[in-house]
């Protein structure tokens, strides 16, 4: 068997373990909440797991599975590379500009201020330059939807505008 085989069959095997125990995932602190505020047509996931995995975690947390949903499977670059995010933009109708992304992760951070997308850090634990704001979960978040756009405003007092 060849080395690549053998990397794409621990792969496979990591994925579908991944799969099996999204079972019992849980969202962060009021995510689900403001997920259900928003319109359908204005948000998405961007995800460095895989499809199904994506899927599974999505489901497991008391999600719909969004219309757009960017994983691993559908970029050659993932993060930090900028591809799935300017991908996400261009799947909302939206310039990159007027999007909004919440992050987590260093990588997505990265990837999201290289496509030109804001964004506020998620759960973070270290201070990140280049993002609006850090907050520690989704409570201190509510949006308002107006007839030009969403309205996100942060609790700690940080505010921005996100078409």
């Amino acid at each position: 068997m060849s080395p690549e085989a053998d990397i794409n069959t621990i792969a496979d095997a990591f994925i579908r373990k991944e799969i099996q125990s999204a079972q019992g995932i849980t969202a962060i602190h009021r995510a689900k909440q403001l997920i259900d505020s928003l319109p359908i047509d204005k948000w998405g996931v961007v995800t460095s797991a895989t499809t199904a995995l994506a899927k599974a975690r999505l489901s497991s947390a008391g999600f719909h599975i969004p219309a757009v949903l960017v994983t691993s499977d559908s970029v050659v670059k993932g993060k930090p590379a900028p591809d799935c995010y300017k991908l996400a933009a261009q799947l909302l109708g939206a310039p990159p500009r007027d999007c909004l992304v919440f992050e987590d992760s260093i990588s997505g951070i990265e990837a999201a201020i290289a496509a030109g997308i804001h964004v506020i850090h998620v759960n973070g634990q270290e201070t990140v330059d280049g993002v609006l704001c850090s907050i520690k979960d989704y409570a201190e978040v509510s949006i308002e939807t107006k007839a030009n756009g969403l309205i996100v405003e942060i609790n700690t007092k940080h505010q921005t505008d996100a078409r």
